[in-house]
């Protein structure tokens, strides 16, 4: 117990150390009793869970607005190849092309953009194009 605090007579009352119960009276900590110990089950899962988060894994691929040649390749690629590709395998598709691929489907974007025939992704110029796949 702490002594009593003298500027305040009027209420005179012990103080008590708050972490008395924690600490003994030298400051050394007193043992404290261990939470029973409980078997290592593994917390259940619901299913909606797991199927939000493969959902996320597994996104339909969707080209983006950009007139570049990744995109290109996108659209040629969904139309042509996997028509309900995931963006995951697109990706890897895309980072299996050399980069000569990369370069043509760079020159052929520009190409189509200058000459106006990218005007949409449904059009023949854009899916119906050549692959410039490995070999």
């Amino acid at each position: 117990m702490l002594s009593r605090h003298n500027s305040n007579k009027e209420n005179e009352f012990p103080l008590q150390d708050p972490l008395a119960n924690v600490f003994g009276s030298k400051g050394l900590a007193k043992k404290i009793p261990l939470a029973s110990a409980q078997p290592n089950v593994p917390l259940p899962v619901s299913e909606e869970i797991l199927e939000v988060s493969s959902a996320k894994m597994k996104k339909k691929m969707r080209p983006g607005a950009a007139k570049n040649a990744r995109n290109l390749c996108a659209l040629r690629w969904l139309k042509q190849v996997n028509t309900s590709g995931t963006t995951d395998k697109f990706r890897v598709y895309w980072d299996s092309l050399t980069a000569k691929h990369h370069e043509d489907y760079r020159l052929e974007a520009e190409r189509l953009e200058r000459e106006g025939k990218w005007t949409k992704p449904s059009d023949p110029a854009m899916c119906d194009g050549k692959m410039h796949e490995r070999a």
